[in-house]
């Protein structure tokens, strides 16, 4: 690497004070990317936890816990972050890549080789996956040969074919094959220049990303270029359940390929799988039935009712109206005294 690294220390420096100041930053990501090309994994490990734990659905901090992991040889924990990665965003091809090489090392060369075949839909010119994808297929035709003859009971199989199973590689690429190393290198997206911040382009930056928030559609790798859409994705986006990603995917290659008809097909199934979502019925909910208020009794003489009065026994009516004409004649009497007095 020709960066200078009094530069990264700068920009570690920079990130670091961010994240004393607000730990819920975003900052982590750049951070532990840092971390991981001055060859300091555990710290980049130390780092993506944190930002993880306060962000478990960030998808390029899962993505940076990935790599860390995967540097350090901790495949359990890198595969399951990884897995979150290319669960959200299937196109990344970096996740997908390193996935490959978990699932063949665990002994798993079905997924192996659909994490493989995902990454050469995307980049067709990869041909470390197109290497690798070739030596799984030989191992399985190897291992189909054995366990026929060992049904079979003959003790003879022919693996003569298994060499040239699934291969097409000119003499330079067989070469190329050979010095390939073991292990699988990091993505060139992880060589890029990393130029010199100041306090403004870092929160810039951060900015940037908290906008985005990292939704379903995209992730880390996304700022900057579009991922490469094709009928592969479409169909992952369907089975992780995110068929309005995938109605956006095959409108784009219907735009770009006309003529294809497939590709209009799915798109019209998808569509009217949409429409027949949205349009079924939700199911009524009777209103209560109205229940007509019980009216209020009328008032009758002091405020009691009518009925009450006329349900009184016959001596106290009397006893009632006596009392009432011994007031009146008071209240005449007194009126009378008041006019003797003016």
């Amino acid at each position: 690497m020709g960066e200078d690294k009094t530069s990264f220390w700068t920009d570690i420096k920079l990130y670091e004070e961010i994240l004393e100041r607000n730990p819920d930053s975003y900052a982590f990501i750049p951070l532990a990317k840092l971390y991981r090309k001055l060859g300091l994994p555990d710290d980049a490990l130390a780092v993506a936890k944190r930002g993880t734990g306060r962000h478990p659905n960030l998808v390029a901090g899962q993505l940076e816990l990935g790599l860390a992991c995967h540097e350090l040889g901790l495949k359990g924990e890198g595969r399951t972050a990884l897995e979150y990665v290319a669960r959200i965003t299937p196109e990344n091809v970096q996740a997908q890549r390193i996935l490959s090489e978990i699932y063949a090392d665990a002994g798993d060369s079905a997924a192996a080789e659909s994490a493989l075949r995902i990454v050469l839909d995307l980049a067709p010119n990869d041909l470390e996956s197109r290497v690798i994808l070739d030596s799984l297929a030989r191992t399985k035709g190897v291992s189909d040969a054995v366990a026929i003859a060992e049904t079979t009971g003959s003790g003879e199989f022919d693996i003569s074919g298994a060499d040239s199973f699934g291969t097409n590689l000119s003499g330079e690429e067989l070469f190329f094959a050979e010095q390939m190393p073991a292990v699988a290198t990091e993505s060139s997206e992880l060589d890029e220049e990393i130029h010199e911040l100041t306090d403004d382009c870092i929160i810039e930056e951060l900015e940037e990303v908290a906008e985005n928030e990292w939704a379903p559609n995209q992730d880390e790798s996304a700022i900057g270029h579009a991922p490469v859409v094709s009928a592969t994705m479409a169909e992952l986006y369907v089975k992780q359940g995110f068929n309005d990603l995938a109605i956006g995917v095959y409108r784009q290659l219907v735009a770009q390929h006309p003529m294809d008809t497939d590709l209009l097909v799915r798109l019209n199934e998808l569509l009217s799988m949409e429409r027949n979502s949205s349009e079924v019925p939700h199911p009524e909910v009777p209103a209560p039935p109205f229940v007509e208020p019980s009216p209020l009794p009328e008032l009758g003489v002091a405020g009691v009712g009518d009925d009450d009065v006329q349900a009184r026994p016959a001596h106290r009516r009397q006893a009632l109206v006596a009392t009432l004409e011994g007031w009146l004649a008071s209240i005449g009497r007194m009126k009378e005294c008041r006019s003797k007095l003016h």
